[in-house]
């Protein structure tokens, strides 16, 4: 028998494996999103910065570095602390109008706690009388 020799079927092209344009494109959105990033950062940065006084260094001007106050010290803390217990003896100890109008007063603390006891107030049933 004869063989027939048939003819290859037409050669379709194979597309090639990248896409170059669409890899420029990502490429370029790429590159415009890290300048953009930039851009901004720089921005802020600098927004930030205005009116902030910069930390010292070694070639910082002297005139430019930012001063604070001093703290505020007790020149006399056991003077200060003997008046602060005088003044709580003196509203313990001491008596003293609070509401003259309803009759309101202050009593030192001695004196409401013998009156309470001679009333009676503050003891359980089982104790009084």
């Amino acid at each position: 028998m004869a063989e027939q020799s048939q003819a290859p079927p037409p050669a379709v092209p194979e597309s090639a494996d990248v896409d170059v344009k669409r890899v420029m494109l990502i490429a370029g959105a790429l590159a415009s999103t890290v300048i953009g990033c930039a851009i901004v950062a720089f921005g802020l940065l600098t927004w930030f910065a205005r009116n902030v006084s910069q930390p010292a260094g070694p070639y910082s001007d002297a005139g430019t570095v930012q001063t604070f106050a001093a703290p505020r010290l007790e020149a006399t803390p056991a003077r200060d602390i003997l008046i602060f217990k005088r003044e709580k003896a003196q509203k313990l100890e001491h008596y003293d109008w609070i509401d003259r109008s309803r009759g309101i007063v202050h009593i030192p603390i001695e004196r409401a706690m013998e009156l309470m006891v001679q009333r009676g107030e503050g003891a359980s049933d089982d104790e009084r009388p």
